[in-house]
C-alpha cells in the first residue's frame, strides 16, 4: 500500500487585473515533508477553466508560469497538483484589459468665445469598437485662469465652457481596468467680437448710409446678394460707409468684424425702391371764375401746391379755382417715404370784352372799313345779322365790308377766348339812297349854298347838267 502526502498548501495566487494579454502567474506548489524539493512523485499543471478566448501557458507545470490570452476579458485558471491518489486545486481569476492606445485630446488651438467643442478621440476596443462598457473616460481641467464646465465629461467631443478668457490645458483620460492612458490639449479662449451691422431700411435712391458699430479690431462691408453691383465709399472698411448700387431692388450686406483670429458677422437688408409713379393729370383750359377738378393718379399720399387755390390740397383729385394760368405740382409720397412729383398746367382764359365799333351812316356808299376791337389771344368772326355784306377778312376786326344794301345793315362781331363763352356785339351800317338836290341858292347864307351829290362816286363816270328855272343850261360837266 502506497501512502501519499496530500498537497494541501498549494495556492493559485491572488485574483488580478492586468493590462495587456500576458501575465505571470503567482501560484505556489506544495512542499513535501520528506523533502520539500522533491516533487518527483507528484504532477502539477495550469489549466483554463473559463474565459472568452484561449490561454497559452509558457510553462504549464510552473506555479509562476506566464500565460497569454488571445482575447481580452475575464478568465479563470486552475492550479492543480496530484500526488498519487491525492489531488488538490486552486483557482484564480485574471481580468485581461485592453490598453487604450491611440487616444487623443485633439489639437491645441485658439478658440473664439468662451465655449469650445473638444475634438478628442476615444480608443476603439476589440472585438467591438463601440463597446466601452468596461472602461471609463473623462475630461479634466489641468490649468487655466478660470473654471471649466463640460456638458458631457465622458464624451471626447463635448462642449466646454469657461468662466474667464485665457489659456487652458485639458487632459483626456481613459481607464480600462488596470490600463490607464491620457492625452492633453491647450485651448486659448479669445474674447471674440460681436458684429453690430446697424440697421437696414428702405430708400428711394441708389445710395444708403450704412451704420455699423466697430467694437474692436477691423471691419469690412461686403455685398451678400442683390440684383446689381454695389460700391462702398470711401471703402468697405468704414462702418459708416455709403453704399451705392446700380440697380434698384433688395440687397443684403454683411458687416464682418475681425479681432485677432476671431471674426463675427452681422447682416442687414436694404431695399432700394423705384420712385412711385405719379401723374398730375392732363393739362386743361379754364375760363376765369370757373373751377376744375384735377385728375391726379398714383398710390400714396398726395400734396398739391397752391393750397389756397384748392378745396383740399391733400386730396388726390382736388377742385381748383385758379384766377390766372397756374402750374400745379402734385407731390406723391408712398409707403416707403419715396417722393415723386408731376405738374399740370391749368390755362385760365379771360372772358372777352367785345366791341364791334361805332354805327355808321353811308350816303349811297356800299362799303366801309369796320372798327371792332380784338384782344390778345382772342379770335373774332364777322357775320351778317340783317341786310347784306361781304367781308374781305371775316376774322379781321378792321376788315372792309362791301356789298351793303341800301338801308339798315346790322353786322355781328363775335369774339371767343379759349374755353370762355363767345361774346357778341352789333354794329349798324345804314346806307342812304342817292339824293339829287333840286335847288341851289349860293347867296352866302349857308343854306343850299353848295350842290353836293353824296355817293355819286359809286355810279362810275357821270355827267351833270344844271338848268335854271327857264330851262337854260347854266352848268355842265362830263366828269
Amino acid at each position: 500500500m502506497d501512502f501519499n502526502e496530500n498537497p494541501v498548501n498549494l495556492n493559485a495566487g491572488g485574483d488580478k487585473d492586468v493590462c495587456g494579454e500576458t501575465v505571470a502567474m503567482t501560484g505556489t506548489a506544495h512542499s513535501y515533508r520528506a523533502s520539500p524539493n522533491d516533487h518527483t512523485g507528484s504532477t502539477r499543471y495550469w489549466s483554463q477553466v473559463s474565459g472568452p478566448g484561449t490561454a497559452t501557458f509558457a510553462a504549464p507545470g510552473s506555479p509562476t508560469s506566464g500565460v497569454t490570452v488571445n482575447v481580452f476579458g475575464v478568465y479563470t485558471f486552475r492550479w492543480t497538483e496530484t500526488n498519487g491518489s491525492c489531488i488538490r486545486t486552486d483557482d484564480v481569476i485574471v481580468d485581461f484589459n485592453e490598453y487604450p492606445t491611440g487616444i487623443s485630446a485633439g489639437t491645441s488651438r485658439n478658440n473664439c468665445g468662451r465655449s469650445a467643442i473638444m475634438n478628442g478621440v476615444a480608443y476603439s476596443y476589440r472585438p467591438d469598437p463601440d463597446d466601452h462598457s468596461g472602461s471609463t473616460r473623462t475630461w479634466a481641467q489641468t490649468s487655466g485662469p478660470g473654471t471649466s464646465t463640460f456638458a458631457d465629461p465622458a464624451s471626447p467631443t463635448t462642449v466646454v465652457t469657461v468662466t474667464a478668457y485665457g489659456s487652458y490645458t485639458y487632459t483626456w483620460t481613459e481607464v480600462n481596468g488596470a490600463c490607464v492612458n491620457s492625452s492633453s490639449v491647450t485651448i486659448n479662449y479669445i474674447n471674440a467680437p460681436v458684429a453690430n451691422p446697424g440697421s437696414g431700411g428702405d430708400v428711394c435712391d441708389y445710395d444708403f448710409n450704412l451704420n455699423a458699430v466697430l467694437t474692436s479690431g477691423t471691419g469690412l462691408w461686403t455685398m451678400t446678394s442683390g440684383p446689381g453691383n454695389a460700391t462702398f465709399s470711401p471703402d468697405g472698411t468704414y462702418p459708416d460707409a455709403v453704399v451705392v448700387v446700380d440697380q434698384k431692388g433688395t440687397y443684403t450686406f454683411t458687416w464682418t468684424e475681425t479681432n485677432s483670429t476671431c471674426s463675427s458677422q452681422g447682416v442687414i437688408q436694404v431695399v432700394f425702391h423705384e420712385l412711385p409713379e405719379v401723374s398730375a393729370g392732363p393739362d386743361a383750359d379754364l375760363c376765369v371764375g370757373d373751377d376744375i377738378q384735377l385728375q391726379g393718379t398714383g398710390e400714396g399720399s398726395f400734396l398739391w401746391s397752391y393750397p389756397e387755390l384748392l378745396d383740399n390740397a391733400s386730396l388726390q383729385n382736388p377742385v381748383a379755382t385758379p384766377p390766372v394760368t397756374t402750374t400745379f405740382t402734385a407731390t406723391l409720397t408712398d409707403q416707403f417715404g419715396c417722393v415723386n412729383t408731376d405738374e399740370v398746367v391749368i390755362t385760365v382764359w379771360e372772358k372777352p370784352v367785345v366791341s364791334a365799333g361805332d354805327d355808321q351812316i353811308l350816303r349811297y356808299l356800299f362799303g366801309t372799313n369796320l372798327d371792332a376791337d380784338l384782344g390778345a389771344n382772342e379770335t373774332g368772326t364777322w357775320s351778317v345779322l340783317s341786310g347784306s355784306g361781304e367781308f374781305a377778312d371775316g376774322s379781321n376786326p378792321l376788315t372792309e365790308v362791301t356789298q351793303l344794301d341800301i338801308g339798315r345793315n346790322e353786322l355781328v362781331w363775335t369774339v371767343t377766348n379759349g374755353v370762355c363763352p363767345a361774346e357778341h356785339d352789333n354794329v349798324v351800317i345804314e346806307v342812304k339812297d342817292l339824293v339829287i338836290p333840286t335847288l341851289i341858292t349860293p347867296n352866302g347864307d349857308d343854306i343850299n349854298d353848295r350842290f353836293i351829290l353824296y355817293g355819286i362816286e359809286t355810279l362810275g363816270k357821270t355827267e351833270i347838267a344844271v338848268f335854271d328855272r327857264r330851262v337854260v343850261r347854266v352848268f355842265n360837266s362830263d366828269n
